[in-house]
Formats: structure tokens, sequence, C-alpha cells
């Protein structure tokens, strides 16, 4: 992280940075049938996204741009809670339901596309030509907006928007299953989810524009972010760990002890200042 840290706690940036180590080491691990599995794909995927948010609010946060260091971290958030949904499943479940994420990408990427190509055709312009491209590509761009079918953008959302709810953020924390013992206990760190979903809840009011984050930007300071950053980490880490069987790695366990530890220590501060 390039920039002045001096502002965050620094046994919490310790930690942070930690489970990025141990994440970088665990990836040389997996053999390849192993690296193969959509699961681990997916969670590897959850981890670097997590970490290039939460890097960028911290950042933000150092120089106390505190709103758009909370938005920042809200994506980090959404993706530790889509790794913790992912491993609450086992087995062949676990790989269907990371199957369901590429086909996620896949839709989104058609939608898109066909959402470009109907933006162009619908305007009565000879698009071919605006660019100075030779006369095969021209004619080749003409035929593809000739050919498009527009009717398959409907289906297209459809099923996307279908599958999208399913992975929707309310959905794989289970906000109405906060309630729930056993909703509650499906993954070690599905407690978290319950104190995460309120920065969540911050962050949103922050990316919006909603004068909510005027209030946000008050009560947010660098050292928040600092916590919620490390949490973040931790908790997307371990889920990356069980997809590749390593969720007792020593390193790991050793780190959530500490982490556990210190969180104590300060909570046990705060309650006799």
């Amino acid at each position: 992280m390039q920039c002045d840290t001096s502002k965050f706690d620094q046994k919490l940036l310790g930690f942070w940075c930690a489970a990025r180590d141990i994440y970088n080491e665990a990836v040389k691990s997996p053999s390849e049938e192993v690296l193969k599995l959509n699961s681990v794909k997916i969670a590897s995927f959850f981890v670097q996204h997590s970490y290039r948010f939460s890097d960028a609010s911290l950042m933000l946060a150092a120089n106390d741009d505190i709103l758009p260091a909370v938005a920042l971290m809200r994506t980090a958030i959404e993706a530790q809670a889509r790794a913790n949904h992912l491993i609450s499943f086992t087995g062949q479940e676990r790989e269907s339901k990371a199957a369901e994420l590429f086909r996620l990408f896949e839709l989104s990427r058609k939608y898109y596309a066909g959402l470009m190509m109907k933006s162009v055709s619908s305007v009565k312009i000879d698009w071919a030509n605006v660019f100075e491209w030779p006369p095969e590509t021209r004619a080749q761009i003409t035929k593809w907006l000739g050919e498009y079918d527009v009717s398959k953008l409907g289906t297209l959302r459809k099923e996307r928007e279908k599958l999208g709810r399913k992975w929707s953020y309310a959905e794989v924390i289970g906000r109405k299953s906060f309630g729930d013992a056993q909703w509650n206990s499906r993954t070690p760190i599905q407690r978290l989810q319950q104190s995460l979903d309120i920065s969540f809840a911050l962050g949103s009011s922050a990316i919006h524009p909603d004068l909510m984050s005027h209030l946000t930007e008050k009560m947010i300071s660098a050292h928040e972010i600092m916590s919620e950053a490390t949490a973040v980490a931790v908790c997307v880490v371990y889920c990356y760990l069980v997809t590749i069987g390593r969720q007792n790695d020593s390193k790991f366990k050793q780190l959530v002890a500490d982490y556990s530890d210190y969180v104590w220590s300060k909570v046990k501060e705060s309650t006799q200042e």
C-alpha cells in the first residue's frame, strides 16, 4: 500500500497484510486438479477483488477522503459475503453454485453486448462509415448490425435477473435469517455478516447520491475503515482456504487467534473508559 499508514491501527494493518500473505502463499499449493475447480477459481477472484477495493479504500482513508473510502469498502464487503455463501455449500453442490456465477458472467457479457448492438442499430446512422476502417471491416459491421436479433435481449435480461437475484447481497448474507440459529452457524464467519451488513448499508449511502452520506462521513473514521478491511480480509481468505481444503492452515489459525485476542482486548478497553 503506497500511502501514509500512520492513521491506522498498526496491529489491524498487520493482520490485514498477514492474511494477504497467507493467501499469496496458499495459491501456490493446490494441485492442478484442485485449481481447475470452479469454486477455487471463484473464491480466488473474491479474495483479489476484495483486496483491490479495500486497498483503494484504505489509501483514500489515509488521506481523510472518508466518503469514497466507505463506498469502496462496500464492494469488498460484498465480495467476502459471496465467498462466505459459496463455502456454506459442500461437494458438488458448491461446484454447482460456483458454476452459477460463471453462467451469470456469461449472461451479463452477452446482455451488455446486446444492449450496445441495440443502441447502435436503433440510430439511423451508417456506423460502418463513421470510422476510417477498410471496406471489409465496414461490411462486417453492417452485417453484424443487420443480423442481430434484438428479441434475444428480453430472454437474456430475464435469465440474468433471475440468476442475479440468487447472488444479490441481501440473499447471500441471509438478511431475513439473521435470527435463525442454524443459519448463523452455517459457516464459522456467518455471524460476522450481521456487523458487516451495517457497514455495507453505510457504504450504500456513500456510493449513491444520498443525503445520508453527510452523516456517514461524520460517523466513520480511518480507524473504522481499517477495522472493516481487516475483518473482510480474514473472512475472504478463510473462504479461499476452505475451497482448497486448507482451512486448518496453522499460520491462518494463529492469525485468527491473535486477531481475536486483539479485538477482544480493544472491546474490554472500550468498556472500561
